[in-house]
């Protein structure tokens, strides 16, 4: 009898619990498919989004303000062009799906509005594939200036995050991030002194992460492309003039850049695999001048400091951890100093002081305090740290003695620089740096720490200070140009002859010490693997007449083979299979960046003469020259190597690297260039000269030596 007095009770609760779990089960998600393609904010309202959309009915931003969290947005293949309405905000947690970076894209940049491309807030999470993010630009705003005596000019806006910005996990797979753009808000002018000195300028604003800005989050990056980004400081304020009597304002301190590329702050985490990050751009823009002295007595003001840039590629403070990534063809360049005030008055009075001039501080990746990073299978070359400019002395008068030209600093780590942060290596190239000499590819400072792991390779000595087993110095690491050689993204294909061929890790592994089995193109390592992020594939056996692969059978082309890691031919000369996605470079329309008419003068080039380099670039990006001499080899498995005892084969010519290759005064600029060069030191041969545009496709002449 107890137990009938309690089952109806039970049964009661049952039934309770059962239509409670029914209440609160979480609601299946939902995917939306945005059907056009303008950005209409009202009316008419573009919001109808709701399964199956009616024509015309759902935008992507509308998609974007109906979707509640753990919904999906699938993007047909075009462009979703963003209006006046500015960034798209993410306030819930999303899935963003293109049909592919070459063929989706989300782009900013209305007329005269502009805007970044996606703002992430309250740390929620994003997830996006398949897209090509571009024309973000952020603007910030000019400082006051000062405007009653003794006040001081106002700091220019800071900004961030052109192409994304965000504060919560950010998860991207094969998706590009290119042509997007900060410019800090300059600082204002200080005021004019009334009976005394003049007011200081204001701080130019700083300008972090144009392609990709993180807070505190953990970013995961596979098969992406972040291309072309430019980061570019606010300038600092002049200083203002002094008035009867006193000297004049200082110049207002430039802002300072971190990361065009990648910016990620303390407490972040990141993880990227089989990614390119080329030909970004950091600047940072001139310090203000400083204001002249008193009408009646006094000197001028010393100019502004000019901050320096961080991080061409990538900058961070938190842990970064990389895997078959590319760098190349990123700049750090820092800010000139502010020219020092006039001297004035009615007697001799010396002109300020000219400012500081802050020099470029890790041309492809820097990592500052606190930053632990873990590198594996990375290539870093060709990257490149600026010049430091100090500021001139200001004129004096009535024969007063000019002010002093102002100090500068070094630059710091052509490819790379460690402050206060530490960083582990294997089966990594560092080589072809630009810096003030001793500083072409590394520096160390504040007890910046690098560790070999071992099998790694630089072509100076400045990285691998302790190196490690299987490492390789002033060794020169035989990289062709940035190419398409297969794979999702652009690769620097190890040359015949490289020294990195077969000299890592019997078995290599990435950064999180896993087995690392394919390249960054997705092609299988070998045994020992190459060093670097890119993997020589054996020649395939020469096919029989008719066969597949054959000139004359199906399939039959022009494959490279070799040193590109691709082989057997095909209609689209990618080892005869499926096309791969392959990213696009920064440039109008988002297609590769061009550079044609390379052209070399007189024909008949004779070293220790002088020749004339002419070519002509359709966008304003950094371009990289490359000289190999041809030379003769023998076959020896999948490489062209030198003759030597011992070895047998068929007769093949190999490229080496010639040291003599032309640099590109100056910064980017577009147009028809002409570059003068004088061959030095070079034998007598015949040469291919290589020009590569960061983000474009590179250009080759093959001249002869007399």
């Amino acid at each position: 009898m107890r137990a009938a007095t309690f089952r109806r009770p039970v049964l009661l609760l049952a039934c309770v619990l059962a239509i409670l779990t029914v209440l609160v089960a979480p609601a299946a998600a939902t995917t939306y498919s945005p059907n056009r393609f303008d950005d209409p904010i009202g009316p008419p309202p573009a919001t109808n989004c709701t399964p199956p959309a009616p024509v015309n009915g759902c935008s992507l931003r509308g998609a974007i303000s109906v979707a509640k969290t753990g919904d999906t947005i699938q993007l047909q293949a075009g462009t979703y062009k963003l209006s006046s309405a500015g960034q798209l905000n993410i306030t819930k947690q999303l899935t963003i799906l293109g049909a592919g970076p070459g063929a989706t894209t989300i782009e900013a940049g209305t007329a005269g509005q502009p805007s970044r491309v996606i703002g992430v807030q309250g740390g929620v999470g994003l997830t996006m594939s398949g897209v090509t993010i571009t024309g973000g630009e952020v603007v910030g705003t000019d400082g006051a200036a000062g405007t009653t005596a003794g006040e001081e000019g106002k700091e220019g806006e800071g900004v961030n995050g052109a192409g994304i910005d965000t504060t919560g996990p950010l998860t991207l797979t094969e998706v590009v991030v290119t042509g997007n753009k900060l410019v800090g808000g300059n600082g204002g002018a200080g005021a004019a002194g009334g009976a005394n000195g003049g007011s200081a300028g204001g701080r130019g604003g700083a300008a972090d992460g144009a392609g990709i800005n993180v807070g505190e989050a953990p970013v995961t990056l596979d098969r992406v492309a972040i291309i072309g980004n430019v980061a570019q400081s606010g300038t600092g304020g002049d200083g203002g003039d002094a008035g009867m009597n006193g000297i004049g304002g200082a110049g207002g301190e430039s802002g300072s850049v971190a990361g065009a590329g990648l910016d990620a702050g303390t407490g972040s985490s990141i993880v990227v695999t089989d990614t390119l990050i080329a030909g970004n751009l950091a600047e940072t823009s001139p310090a203000g001048a400083g204001g002249t002295g008193g009408a009646n007595s006094g000197t001028g003001g010393a100019g502004g400091q000019g901050e320096a840039a961080s991080g061409g590629g990538l900058f961070s403070n938190g842990s970064v951890k990389l895997t078959n990534v590319t760098f190349t063809g990123n700049l750090a360049a820092g800010g000139t100093g502010g020219v020092g005030g006039s001297g004035r008055g009615t007697v001799a009075e010396a002109g300020g002081k000219g400012g500081f001039g802050g020099g470029g501080q890790g041309g492809a990746i820097a990592l500052f305090n606190g930053a632990a990073g873990q590198f594996a299978s990375v290539t870093i070359a060709g990257n490149k740290a600026g010049a430091s400019v100090a500021g001139a002395g200001g004129a004096g008068s009535h024969g007063g003695a000019a002010g002093a030209v102002g100090a500068k600093g070094s630059t710091e780590g052509g490819n790379l620089l460690l402050s206060s942060a530490t960083l582990s290596l294997r089966d990594t190239i560092i080589a072809d740096g630009e810096g003030d000499p001793g500083h072409e590819n590394c520096v160390f400072s504040s007890g910046g720490v690098l560790t070999s792991l071992g099998h790694n390779l630089e072509d100076h000595h400045q990285c691998l200070t302790k190196p490690a087993a299987g490492d390789l110095v002033d060794t020169a690491a035989g990289l062709g140009p940035l190419a398409v050689n297969g794979g999702p993204t652009e690769t620097m294909a190890l040359l015949p002859g490289s020294a990195a061929i077969d000299a890592g890790e019997a078995a290599c592994v990435d950064a999180l010490g896993a087995p690392l089995t394919e390249d960054q193109r997705g092609d299988p390592r070998g045994t020992p693997c190459d060093i670097g992020a890119f993997e020589v594939q054996p020649e395939p056996p020469p096919a029989e007449p008719g066969e597949p692969g054959s000139p004359s059978g199906p399939g039959g082309g022009s494959g490279s083979g070799g040193s590109t890691g691709s082989s057997g031919g095909g209609p689209t000369g990618l080892g005869g299979g499926p096309t791969r996605t392959i990213f696009p470079g920064p440039g109008p329309g988002h297609e590769k960046v061009v550079l044609n008419k390379l052209k070399l003068s007189p024909k008949a080039v004779r070293d220790g003469k002088k020749s004339t380099i002419s070519f002509s670039l359709d966008v304003a990006v950094p371009v990289k020259f490359s000289l190999q001499r041809e030379v003769a080899g023998v076959r020896a498995g999948k490489r062209c190597v030198a003759p030597r005892h011992g070895v047998s084969g068929k007769r093949c010519t190999r490229p080496v690297a010639a040291h003599d290759a032309p640099l590109l005064p100056g910064g980017p600029t577009a147009g028809d260039r002409r570059l003068a060069w004088t061959p030095k030191g070079l034998p007598a041969g015949t040469y291919v000269l290589t020009a590569t545009p960061a983000g474009g496709k590179p250009t080759t002449l093959k001249f002869n030596v007399h």
